[in-house]
């Protein structure tokens, strides 16, 4: 598997996402595609919608980190997560996430539309990211217990144009 995949709201599942002609269009392609420790980078400023359905979630269970590339301003929308009421990410083993210059918008309208199911062996990194628009309820479900020693970090991220201000449906451990 390589270190590095390409997304693109244009691009093709049926591509392997290794160079940027010929990137793959789905979150649940990319992670498939990617190594464990590796990138998946987003080559262009659309919005994204990492989940739509059940069968089209992306379960995360290698570490990945999830960047753009130069110059692009993706935006990760959560309203496709509202219609089919699953999470953006699901994570399904111990392992590192990280964002890296996302905005996200649209999420938490709903019991289970949240963007990172995040069970205690989970590790959540966001650096100079953007929460708007979050609505109803946190965006992150189920976070580390103070006791799990999970090292979960916000790294000047911003949050804007929501009517809560609240990323957690419950109060989280580790060190955010």
């Amino acid at each position: 598997m390589p270190a590095k995949i390409f997304i693109s709201t244009t691009g093709d599942d049926t591509n392997n996402g290794e160079t940027t002609g010929a990137p793959v269009a789905t979150f649940r392609q990319a992670i498939i595609n990617v190594d464990d420790g590796g990138t998946i980078e987003i080559i262009d400023s659309n919005t994204h919608s990492p989940s739509d359905s059940f069968d089209n979630r992306a379960v995360v269970n290698k570490s990945v980190d999830i960047v753009p590339s130069s110059g692009q301003t993706p935006i990760l929308d959560g309203a496709a997560a509202h219609t089919a009421g699953r999470p953006g990410f699901a994570m399904g083993a111990t392992c590192t996430l990280t964002f890296t210059g996302i905005t996200f918008q649209n999420w938490g309208a709903g019991n289970t539309s949240y963007l990172v199911n995040q069970g205690d062996n989970i590790t959540l990194q966001y650096s100079q990211c953007i929460f708007k628009s979050i609505s109803d309820v946190s965006i992150f479900h189920d976070p580390p217990t103070a006791t799990s020693g999970t090292p979960n970090k916000l790294d000047r991220c911003r949050i804007e144009s929501t009517a809560q201000r609240q990323l957690f449906n419950s109060q989280p451990g580790g060190d955010w």
